[in-house]
């Protein structure tokens, strides 16, 4: 069916040990308001931490982002692209931990989507995480 929850292990660094809901677009079609839900109801990880459905084309390549409250809010049957937000700020997995601390700031971010050289999605950091690796430093 495409829907799929993933765990990742610390993309970035230390720190980031993260859970993250995706959703994958398949020739049948691009998710939905429906597929989104059934996935959160099936999803593994700790629902606690979702906070955005990220929604991956083929290999993984990162297609748009929706969080959950635009999920909550729209009609039932509306696609999750049309959901989606406009420009996503991303990291590579070599940045260090002072430049996504930078990013959460500047753009009041909760979640920062980790994407490789070739767009795929390897991992989300949260605002959680980057309270933690702070706190470690204190």
């Amino acid at each position: 069916s495409g829907i799929q929850g993933s765990s990742v292990l610390a993309p970035l660094a230390d720190f980031a040990s993260v859970s993250f809901a995706k959703l994958r677009v398949t020739p049948a079609g691009v998710p939905s308001y429906a597929d989104a839900i059934e996935m959160l109801r099936n999803f593994e990880g700790g629902v606690e931490s979702i906070s955005t459905i990220y929604i991956v084309g083929d290999k993984n390549k990162l297609l748009g982002a929706v969080p959950l409250a635009k999920i909550v809010l729209a009609p039932p049957g509306t696609l999750l692209m049309m959901l989606s937000t406009g420009h996503l700020t991303t990291v590579h997995p070599g940045a260090d931990e002072k430049t996504v601390a930078e990013l959460f700031d500047k753009y009041n971010l909760l979640t920062l989507p980790v994407l490789d050289e070739d767009g795929k999605l390897t991992g989300v950091i949260t605002a959680d995480d980057v309270i933690n690796m702070l706190r470690a430093k204190l």
